[in-house]
């Protein structure tokens, strides 16, 4: 599929009667002609010959952004689900590094000496999305701490609702499984953090939306915001306000959040305790500094599943809260 634009209508440039292709692998190929002008989908059992699905005329330009997606939902006994699991980028001669995701959490998808990788030059890597359910999982549930947790389950297959589900159940039963934790779910306080109101002089990206009753009155004076400050994500002043949404470009270096954080806060000064919670959707990353209102700047992991962090005041280390969950009960067994 090719878009002519962003947001604009998607068109196909191929399309294979599915009834006749052959029991996988199945190998798909894209070539776009010398002068950029043409594309040509085409399909193979092995590698070498290679029937032609579509030719049409295409201009893009010389440097489109591309992704990959392959997909089959044709076997009665399983379904796999292969998509670009980041960006697709190339380097400075034209090859792609494609990451991959599999929805099933099984096997790598086959490359083999016989048949090479899926394009010349490619690294593959294989994009396990279930620690990113787990960490957004986490965040949601510690943003809104709620009493009862209803989950809708979706899937292509059996198999895949199952790893959502123990995703969500492995960020819930973190709160149980750490003592720690458990204090400040039950009696700690959300830190809200003034910067975002000093940066844009709004109280919350939905301000001039939601300043109409009746939550104008009801949230008169509240506090709002909590996201912390990050040095890595987008400064505050570019975030999307009201119903815009964020332009996540490549070429926009403030289009993402590269990690979400939040923490809670316990007890009374001088012995103030604080829970840092930090997460990084796309990637593990190291050293990233948060800033926690009261108690001041500190570096952290932020990893895909979430990481949490015990700070005490008057004292500079900071614990990393390991939690013992059913991920980590899992491997052991």
């Amino acid at each position: 599929m090719w878009r002519a634009g962003s947001g604009t209508k998607f068109n196909w440039t191929g399309w294979e009667n599915l009834v006749k292709t052959p029991e996988g692998p199945i190998y798909l190929a894209i070539e776009r002609s010398s002068d950029h002008k043409h594309l040509t989908s085409s399909w193979s059992t092995d590698g070498v010959d290679w029937k032609v699905i579509q030719k049409m005329d295409l201009n893009l330009g010389k440097d489109p952004l591309a992704g990959l997606i392959a997909s089959s939902w044709t076997s009665p006994f399983s379904l796999r689900v292969y998509t670009a699991g980041a960006n697709v980028m190339s380097d400075a001669v034209g090859n792609a590094s494609i990451p991959l995701a599999i929805s099933d959490n099984g096997k790598a998808i086959s490359i083999t000496e016989r048949f090479g990788p899926i394009a010349k030059g490619a690294e593959i890597r294989i994009h396990d999305y279930m620690p990113r359910i787990e960490g957004l999982s986490t965040m949601a549930l510690w943003t809104s701490r709620p009493r009862i947790i209803r989950q809708f389950g979706w899937g292509d297959f059996d198999g895949q609702i199952d790893a959502e589900w123990k995703a969500l159940l492995r960020a819930t039963d973190a709160v149980w499984n750490e003592p720690v934790l458990t204090r400040f779910w039950r009696k700690g306080v959300m830190v809200p953090n003034s910067d975002y109101q000093k940066e844009t002089g709004r109280n919350h990206p939905m301000g001039d939306g939601l300043n109409k009753e009746p939550w104008k009155s009801l949230w008169a004076g509240e506090d709002r915001f909590f996201q912390l400050t990050v040095d890595i994500n987008p400064p505050f002043k570019v975030w999307p306000k009201d119903n815009d949404v964020s332009d996540t470009s490549p070429d926009n270096v403030n289009g993402r959040i590269k990690v979400w954080a939040i923490a809670y806060e316990l007890g009374q000064a001088p012995k103030r305790e604080w829970l840092l919670i930090a997460q990084s959707p796309s990637e593990d990353r190291k050293n990233v500094a948060v800033t926690v209102p009261g108690f001041g700047n500190v570096k952290v992991d932020a990893a895909i599943r979430g990481s949490f962090y015990h700070l005490q005041e008057g004292k500079t280390g900071i614990r990393n809260v390991v939690t013992e969950t059913a991920h980590n009960r899992d491997k052991k067994q």
